[in-house]
């Protein structure tokens, strides 16, 4: 197996979420690097000085550029690191061959090399996204995008797929959820390999309709498939109908994760 790289980013305000997914991808990895885009100094003070293994820390000036920055004041927080994503993305490819982005309200029950081994070994993919699998009561969301930028990787071949994102996301910019919806036509476009794998990027808005178990070792399933990063998008506090065993067996350990993680960025 070799080394999952993994990237991720937040300010403060999910500092606590973003220390929980890393003790979750710590946990169920060996040999790996998170790296980790620090949006605000207070984010960046605190990483520095808890000084992780296994991560390499970056500012918002090593990956933002020129066009982005004029349109900083015209953005929201959520807005602008979502537009942050795809330059990210193309600055951690210049130090490794692949990485895959994960949005820091996740948590890992697993490992990812179960999908990651898979795209890994065929050439052909250049990045690879998740469709957002809506539930029938939520399926009005499909107006945010066909596919949920919570989760994406990308190959050095995909570079020209990211940087033409990375450009559209300043030029096209037609309100929120902007940066998502154009990952629309990526299947057509830039034969970006849509990931089928229902356990990779469960959310509140797809877990309802699937059949869970626990199988030996305590290892999560969602329809026979290993549970493996939970997306949790409004935090612990949802409107969604979740299913009794997403309560007890995802959303519990997450609950004590975070406190966890709260206690390790304020010590």
């Amino acid at each position: 197996m070799s080394m999952l790289e993994y990237c991720t980013l937040f300010d403060v305000g999910y500092l606590t979420q973003g220390l929980a997914l890393y003790e979750s991808i710590n946990h169920h990895h060996r040999d790996y690097r998170l790296h980790i885009l620090a949006l605000c100094k207070r984010s960046l003070s605190v990483l520095k000085r808890l000084n992780l293994p296994n991560t390499m820390l970056y500012s918002v000036i090593d990956v933002e550029t020129p066009a982005l920055r004029g349109m900083r004041s015209t953005l929201s927080n959520f807005e602008y690191a979502c537009a942050l994503k795809p330059g990210f993305m193309l600055r951690v490819l210049r130090e490794t061959e692949y990485v895959m982005y994960v949005d820091a309200d996740s948590y890992f029950y697993n490992t990812g090399w179960h999908v990651i081994g898979s795209l890994r070994a065929d050439d052909s993919i250049p990045v690879a996204i998740t469709p957002h699998r809506f539930a029938p009561a939520h399926e009005r969301f499909i107006v945010n995008g066909n596919y949920n930028a919570g989760v994406i990787y990308a190959t050095r071949n995909g570079t020209r797929c990211l940087e033409d994102w990375e450009r559209r996301c300043v030029v096209n910019r037609q309100g929120r959820m902007t940066d998502q919806r154009l990952l629309n036509d990526w299947p057509k476009r830039w034969q970006a390999h849509v990931i089928t794998h229902k356990g990779l990027n469960l959310a509140p808005w797809n877990q309802e309709q699937y059949t869970y178990d626990v199988r030996r070792g305590g290892v999560c399933f969602v329809n026979t498939q290993p549970v493996i990063l939970y997306h949790f998008h409004q935090g612990l506090g949802t409107h969604y109908n979740l299913a009794p065993f997403v309560k007890d067996y995802l959303y519990k350990p997450y609950r004590e994760a975070l406190a966890r993680a709260a206690e390790k960025a304020h010590s």
